[in-house]
This record gives C-alpha cells, structure tokens and sequence, in this order.
C-alpha cells in the first residue's frame, strides 16, 4: 500500500526561493504546491486536504492575519499546520509579532 505523501502549499512571493523550496520538498517525499498569492495559497488550503501552509507573511498586514485566523478557526481547515516565514532580524520580528496579537 503506498505511503500517504504529506501536502504543502508554499506562498513565496520571491519565484526562485519558492521554487528551491518547492524542489527541496518535493525531493524529500513532499508534495509540494506553489501559489501565486496568499489569496491563491488561502483557496487551496480551503478547497484541498494541506498538512502545512507555509507563508512568507508579513504580521503588519491585517488581511494576512484575518486570514490566518480563519484557516485556524474553521472545523475543516484547523488540523492545517501554519508555518510563517518573515523577514527581519529578531528584535522586529518580535515587534511585529507582539503588535500583531495586541490588534
């Protein structure tokens, strides 16, 4: 019986960085999908069975975390693992993410 491959959605606005990370996924028994957008990335996780969504995000963006709550705060879609990749060094990120769950 085949070995259920888990599922990954990559929203990577960079095309080379989304590819290597696609490629590396892929290799390591992944399956690994890319979208063109968070709006794109959050429609494949609501219409497909995903076990990760990995997000370069960016907290200060409302929509991103409004969405975010919603992927978590459904039945269908909160066994989804969230992974958000976000740029800075770790006293602004921290910033941002403090910022982020007080608004």
């Amino acid at each position: 019986m085949p070995e259920k491959r888990e599922s990954i959605v990559i929203v990577e606005p960079d095309a080379g960085q989304a590819a290597a990370l696609a490629e590396l996924l892929s290799s390591s028994g992944y399956r690994a999908s890319l979208a063109d957008s968070q709006a794109e990335g959050f429609r494949l996780v609501q219409t497909s069975p995903v076990d990760l969504f990995l997000l370069r995000a960016d907290l200060m963006d409302l929509q991103c975390c409004n969405a975010l709550a919603e992927i978590k705060g459904s039945a269908a879609t909160a066994h989804t693992k969230v992974l958000l990749l976000l740029t800075g060094g770790p006293s602004e990120r921290a910033r941002d993410w403090i910022w982020a769950r007080t608004t």
